[in-house]
C-alpha cells in the first residue's frame, strides 16, 4: 500500500507508486506520458517502454536546486536517465533548463520552458503603523530553503535591539532541528513555528505580515514570491 510518506520511506514510496502506476496503465490506452521531477521518473519511463508511446518530463527543480553538490548521486543518475529517455522535456524556468543543459549534457532544443505562471492580482494593503513588525518565512523546511538562515537573521536583530514578531510556515525533514535550533538560540519567545498551513490561514497569516523573507538557496521558479 502506498502511505504518501514524504519522509524516510521516500524511496520506497517512489518503488510502489511505479509499480502501481504500471498496473493500472497497462491496460489503457493513452497518446502520451507526463511525469514529474525524479519521483515520476522511473513510472513514466517504465510506462514508456510498456506503452511505446512519447514520454514528456516535466522539470520542477533537480538535484543541484534542491541539495547542490552535497546532492544524491542516486537521485541525480535517475534524472538524467529520464531526460535523456524524454521527447520532450518541460522546465519551469528558463534557470532550470540551463542547469539541465549544464549538469545533465542534455541538449537545450529538446526543452521548452513553461514557467508555473498565473495572473497577477495586484492589493494594497492598509499599512497600520503602529502595529508590531512581523517578519515571516515560508517554504518547506529543507535545506533548498535555508530555514536556518532566517533563524539567524531573526536573532541578529534581536541582538541589536530590533523587538519584532517573526512566523515559519511550512514543513519538512528538518523540523525538529529547526526547532531545537530556535530554542539553543533563546528565540522561542519571538519565533513561532506554525507548521503547514491551509488556504485560509495562510491568506490571513500572509496579510498580517510586514515582510516575508526567502532565503533559498536555490528557487527554480519562486513558486513563494
Amino acid at each position: 500500500d502506498l502511505t504518501g510518506s514524504y519522509h524516510e520511506n521516500l524511496a520506497a514510496e517512489v518503488t510502489k507508486y511505479t509499480l502501481v502506476a504500471s498496473s493500472l496503465y497497462e491496460n489503457e490506452d493513452f497518446d502520451i506520458i507526463h511525469a514529474h521531477d525524479w519521483m515520476g521518473a522511473n513510472a513514466g519511463m517504465l510506462a514508456k517502454a510498456i506503452l511505446k508511446i512519447p514520454l514528456i518530463v516535466h522539470a520542477h527543480s533537480t538535484e543541484y536546486d534542491r541539495n547542490g553538490v552535497g546532492g544524491n548521486e542516486n537521485i541525480r543518475a535517475l534524472e538524467k536517465k529520464a531526460f535523456e529517455m524524454a521527447d520532450v522535456i518541460l522546465s519551469v524556468s528558463g534557470k532550470t533548463k540551463n542547469d539541465i543543459v549544464k549538469y545533465y549534457n542534455i541538449k537545450p532544443d529538446k526543452i521548452r520552458v513553461i514557467p508555473n505562471a498565473t495572473k497577477w492580482r495586484i492589493t494594497k494593503p492598509d499599512i497600520d503603523v503602529k502595529k508590531p513588525v512581523k517578519i515571516g518565512f515560508m517554504g518547506r523546511m529543507t535545506h533548498q530553503k535555508a530555514p536556518e538562515k532566517f533563524i539567524d537573521l531573526a536573532r541578529t536583530l534581536t541582538n541589536r535591539g530590533f523587538d519584532f514578531e517573526y512566523v515559519m510556515m511550512g514543513d519538512g525533514y528538518l523540523k525538529d532541528h529547526i526547532a531545537r535550533k530556535i530554542d539553543s538560540s533563546n528565540m522561542s519567545q519571538s519565533i513561532k513555528m506554525l507548521g503547514f498551513l491551509h488556504q485560509d490561514k495562510l491568506r490571513k497569516t500572509l496579510n498580517d505580515l510586514s515582510i516575508m523573507v526567502i532565503p533559498s538557496i536555490s528557487e527554480p521558479f519562486g513558486l513563494v514570491a
